[in-house]
C-alpha cells in the first residue's frame, strides 16, 4: 500500500510482480509503482488533471496578447501551485527519494 494525503492505494503485489518482470528496476514496490506512474492518478492528486486546466485558463489567454507576461505568470502559477500542493501533503508535490536510485 501507499499513503497519499488521506488516500490509501492498495496494490496486488503478486500481479505487480508478474507484470513487472521485464522492468529494469529490480524490486517492484508500491512506491515504485505509484511514483514512476505505472498505476497512479494523472497529475499530483486525483482530480488534478481537471483542476489544473481550470486554474490556468485565464493565464493561457495571455499567450496571444502578452507573451512575456504569459511566461512570467504561468511560471509563477506553477511554482506557487506546487508549493501549495506540497504544503497540503500531496506525495507527488514533495521531494522524494528516487525509487530507482538503489538499483
Amino acid at each position: 500500500m501507499i499513503y497519499d494525503n488521506g488516500w490509501i492505494i492498495e496494490y496486488d503485489m503478486d500481479i505487480a510482480g508478474v507484470m513487472g518482470q521485464n522492468l529494469p528496476s529490480g524490486e517492484i514496490t508500491p512506491a515504485f509503482i505509484f511514483d514512476e506512474g505505472f498505476c497512479t492518478w494523472r497529475g499530483i492528486y486525483p482530480s488534478d488533471h481537471i483542476d489544473s486546466v481550470r486554474e490556468r485558463e485565464e493565464i493561457v489567454k495571455l499567450a496571444k496578447t502578452d507573451p512575456k507576461r504569459y511566461f512570467r505568470e504561468i511560471k509563477e502559477w506553477g511554482l506557487k501551485r506546487m508549493e501549495r500542493l506540497a504544503a497540503d501533503g500531496w506525495r507527488k508535490a514533495n521531494e522524494r527519494e528516487d525509487v530507482r536510485a538503489s538499483n
